[in-house]
């Protein structure tokens, strides 16, 4: 059985006095085995399915063409040309009043942030260096056309006034209005619509259209609208803002909207076509649900763009009365497209490791399968993507210390940024995933029922500030996370020898009566292992068993080769199993 309550003792009162424990010699002595090679006897029927490594999809002519990156993580400590576009475009809507500037007075990146500033300077001797409007603006936008199902997030304090809108959104490249794919979050700017009240603007749109709802007293509304009432004044502060888009090839099945990891509204397509709408307060209550109706969500390839706008003819963003210059900033920027690239396997053997980068199942490291040393007798190996570049990165644990290879170069170089830090404590077994949305992953431990995970990502236990603890399991169970239903978080799970009990809802209690799943699939002795085996953006599960692995590819929790699932040997007994997305 399993039990949560609010609040647990961390025991980690040394946590904020690292031991000056270094690798020790074991990442000096990493060139007498850099060569060793895993006696491997491969049974991979399958070869692996996906886009895997730098992604690319043909183009139609038989060519293929690079398409956007996976994952990146923006902190906009400097401009990345590379990446990011600035606009320079007049403006024919008759709502906006302002054009976009692509010059260091609209678009600034500084004091590691985004800064998109409105203002009237330009144009007001010569109106045609603003395109004609009274206004400018600036807006950044990514030079990848084709961003296609993902999470995007990003931390934005917003523009302050009436008529003022902060935007992020997804738009679909070479999309004219009224015909495009869009998903938006649009934050106004304005005063309070009462006392405590604020508001944000969320909206889609599928070729242009924006379906028509009916409410209950029969009067249509467009679907693609949903506005989410706010506690806090979003121009006063950073908030965290995020939009997961879930779907596969033509079809998208849903879109989430959150505030400060907070589901705010939920579009879905159910199994029969009809459209659903529901937004959330704060707390998680519905506060307004749309009829259904038949149609298709947003499922184009799209650019990202980061906008201020200036709005007339608005009602719901207020009459826009310009005083001064008005500022947006964005902290930084995420975007994890799960879909786009499978997990590979590997194992630590007390010091060495031996990453199957080339995803193939077979230790050749002639075609790019990586060993090297990182560590020693009696760690316990890790994997996440701390930087949040769409690669995993690999560590060790030490009953309470930490090493983290964050720069990735699979060499213990602290002065070049890797991490050492404490938390936990003897006998704690470590977990890692993206617990909190912000395409990086965070750490935490389980300790024999109880978990403390690291929820804000500082390597400290501060509860106070956002770190959760909670109990899920039992003493000699061993912990596993992923992200079981797609959502771009990672929810967490145990493993019982044999038995698995996943929580799949990801609120961290055992209720399989509202989604989370138990079932067998191994046996006693059996290390479990998750990884996106099948390139479908969520996680599926698998064991190894001193050498052999069993994968089960399909994702349907049985194990059934003969629809998928793969078994292949890499590595021997007494290894430990590793998964992450190496290249």
């Amino acid at each position: 059985m399993f039990y949560c309550f609010a609040a647990i003792s961390m025991g980690m009162e040394n946590q904020s006095q690292l031991q000056n424990v270094s690798l020790e010699q074991s990442l000096n002595e990493k060139q007498a085995n850099q060569s060793e090679m895993i006696l491997l006897e491969m049974q991979a029927r399958n070869p692996l399915r996906g886009c895997t490594g730098s992604c690319s999809k043909s183009n139609g002519t038989g060519a293929t063409v690079n398409i956007c990156p996976c994952n990146f993580q923006e902190h906009f400590d400097q401009e990345n040309s590379d990446l990011w576009l600035k606009s320079d475009w007049e403006n024919i809507d008759p709502v906006y009043l302002n054009a976009w500037l692509p010059d260091p007075d609209h678009i600034k990146v500084a004091d590691g942030n985004l800064q998109l500033i409105l203002d009237n300077e330009p144009c007001i001797d010569d109106v045609s260096l603003c395109h004609g409007q009274n206004f400018a603006s600036g807006q950044y936008y990514t030079a990848c056309n084709d961003f296609q199902y993902g999470n995007l997030s990003a931390r934005i304090m917003a523009g302050k006034g009436n008529g003022v809108i902060t935007s992020m959104y997804l738009f679909e490249d070479g999309g004219v209005a009224g015909v495009q794919d869009e998903i938006d979050i649009e934050i106004f700017g304005k005063y309070p619509t009462a006392p405590g009240r604020w508001e944000m603007q969320t909206n889609y749109f599928r070729q242009g259209d924006m379906g028509d709802c009916w409410e209950p007293y029969g009067i249509p509304e467009p679907c693609h609208v949903g506005v989410i009432p706010l506690s806090f004044d979003p121009t006063e502060s950073y908030h965290d803002y995020a939009i997961s888009w879930i779907g596969e090839g033509e079809t998208c099945t849903d879109i989430k909207w959150y505030v400060d990891d907070k589901l705010r509204r939920h579009v879905w397509l159910d199994k029969n076509g009809y459209i659903h709408s529901n937004i959330f307060d704060e707390i998680g209550n519905i506060i307004e649900s749309s009829n259904i109706y038949k149609g298709s969500l947003p499922n184009a390839g799209s650019r990202i763009i980061l906008g201020l706008w200036a709005a007339q003819n608005w009602d719901l963003a207020g009459v826009f009365n310009y005083v001064s210059p008005i500022t947006a900033k964005f902290d930084w920027m995420a975007f994890s497209q799960p879909a786009c690239a499978s997990d590979q396997i590997g194992v630590f053997r007390n010091g060495p490791w031996y990453l199957d980068s080339n995803g193939n199942r077979v230790w050749d490291p002639e075609s790019g399968d990586i060993a090297f040393w990182f560590g020693t007798s009696g760690d316990i190996p890790i994997s996440g993507d701390w930087d949040g570049d769409g690669k995993d990165e690999i560590g060790v644990f030490r009953n309470g210390p930490w090493y983290l290879d964050y720069n990735g170069n699979m060499a213990w170089d602290p002065g070049s940024a890797d991490v050492s830090f404490w938390f936990g404590t003897t006998g704690d077994q470590p977990v890692t995933g993206d617990w909190n949305g912000d395409g990086k992953d965070e750490i935490g431990v389980f300790r024999n029922g109880p978990w403390y995970l690291d929820y804000n990502g500082n390597r400290v236990w501060d509860p106070e500030s956002g770190d959760i603890a909670f109990w899920f399991g039992t003493s000699g169970d061993m912990p596993v996370s992923g992200d079981w239903n797609g959502d771009g978080k990672d929810e967490i799970g145990v493993f019982r020898n044999g038995p698995w009990y996943l929580d799949y809802n990801g609120n961290r209690v055992w209720d399989p009566e509202s989604d989370d799943v138990s079932f067998w699939f191994g046996t006693s002795g059996d290390m479990p292992v998750a990884g996106n085996w099948n390139s479908d953006g969520k996680d599926e599960i698998g064991v190894f068993r001193n050498g052999p692995w069993y994968l089960d590819y399909n994702g349907n929790r049985v194990w059934e080769p003969s629809s998928g699932d793969i078994s292949c040997w890499f590595g021997t007994s007494g290894d430990r199993p590793v998964s992450g997305r190496w290249s």
